[in-house]
């Protein structure tokens, strides 16, 4: 399962391919 999210990255958002496991394990800041 892949999101779109805005994750920030260095202080600048950016959107972003994310896996719903990846969100929940805490590694991706929305």
């Amino acid at each position: 399962n892949i999101q779109r999210v805005r994750a920030t990255v260095n202080g600048s958002p950016k959107r972003l391919n994310v896996c719903t496991g990846c969100l929940k394990a805490g590694k991706v800041t929305r």
